[in-house]
């Protein structure tokens, strides 16, 4: 247990290598037998218009927020329509996702446990469903930069955490829940003037992009986008507990070293809920992983990818377990689940025998 907790001074460089190979492999391991998501391919096609230069909306319509469309096309440029190379630019964004979860764990704690939960999430992301190009990883790219900037600056955070889910609602409208902890974390600590600065980071973007699409003819669009198809779509409520388990089975018949790595991580959790109020950053963090269900409730269609922020912030929790046993037992089965992937990977992606 000793090697976990303690402190060592990793070269950042030498993580982010090992994070970027790791999440090649586990992402790219399947690409031959890999099929376009019905969510991505729609998601590529109404890039088209934006790339020829309409506003979206424009000339098709899709759900997701705008700024997504303009990701994806300028995407499509840089890879000049190559899906296998879109989808390498896609896994470089879950690993800058890891990365950040790296270094806000290391910003806690000096020691392997900031390198464990990074791996961790990248497991539990490594699963054949997961494709590392949903609107929902775009999202958590800002808000675990969010999240970063909350730990690391001091008195220009709010501003830019407000910008940050301006983007990432602009994306993803449902990612506006996940302002919620930072907004009471801030009322919490009395300080108003916080909250009004993260809202003027958060409503400038939104000006720019009204005006657009009033500009434009476009804005009674832009509106039953953001307001009155969400409602329709929230309200078919076809989400429920037993998906839930259905969707941790799922891990056991993947990989059950990381099935019982999570098991265990899940227990601490729950148990960690008693102790909610004896630590300031452990009740933050527990508030995250609320919102992450309440936006898989919310979705209400059982969507494994609305998992996904749910799997970040619980992996970002290893830095509040506090039980060595837990956090050495859960290691153990990391380790594991990662050697048989790894030798996994590297027998779909060896060539195979000629005749």
């Amino acid at each position: 247990v000793d090697f976990i907790y303690k402190e060592r001074l990793f070269r950042n460089s030498y993580v982010l290598l090992y994070l970027t190979t790791i999440t090649l492999l586990t992402q790219n391991y399947l690409l031959n037998y890999e099929i376009i998501d019905w969510d991505i391919s729609s998601y590529l096609v109404a890039s088209n218009s934006v790339i020829n230069g309409s506003l979206p909306y424009e000339l098709q319509w899709e759900s997701k927020g705008p700024l997504l469309f303009y990701v994806y096309g300028i995407i499509v440029k840089l890879v000049n329509g190559n899906f296998i190379y879109f989808k390498l630019i896609n896994d470089l964004v879950l690993v800058a996702v890891s990365y950040l979860l790296y270094l806000s764990v290391k910003s806690n704690t000096k020691n392997t446990l900031s390198v464990i939960s990074s791996t961790f999430f990248i497991l539990l992301f490594s699963q054949p469903w997961a494709i590392s190009a949903y609107s929902e990883l775009y999202c958590l790219l800002f808000i675990a930069f969010a999240y970063y900037a909350d730990l690391k600056i001091n008195t220009r955070k709010y501003l830019l955490i407000g910008l940050c889910f301006a983007f990432s609602t602009l994306i993803n409208q449902g990612s506006i829940i996940f302002i919620i902890p930072f907004v009471l974390k801030y009322l919490k600590e009395k300080n108003i003037s916080n909250v009004v600065k993260l809202s003027v980071g958060f409503l400038l973007p939104y000006i720019i992009v009204i005006s657009l699409f009033a500009y434009q003819d476009l804005l009674d669009i832009f509106i039953a986008t953001y307001i009155t198809i969400p409602l329709e779509y929230t309200s078919a409520n076809y989400s429920n507990l037993y998906e839930l388990r259905v969707f941790l089975r799922k891990f056991f018949e993947y990989n059950s070293y990381l099935y019982f790595a999570l098991v265990i991580v899940l227990i601490s959790i729950i148990s960690s809920i008693k102790k909610i109020t004896s630590s300031r950053i452990v009740s933050f963090d527990l508030t995250f992983i609320a919102t992450s269900l309440a936006f898989y409730f919310i979705g209400s269609h059982n969507y494994y990818h609305h998992l996904l922020f749910l799997l970040y912030f619980i992996s970002i929790f290893l830095k509040n377990i506090t039980n060595q046993g837990i956090i050495f037992f859960a290691t153990t089965f990391m380790i594991l689940s990662l050697i048989t992937l790894l030798t996994t990977c590297l027998l779909y992606t060896s060539p195979s025998p000629r005749d």
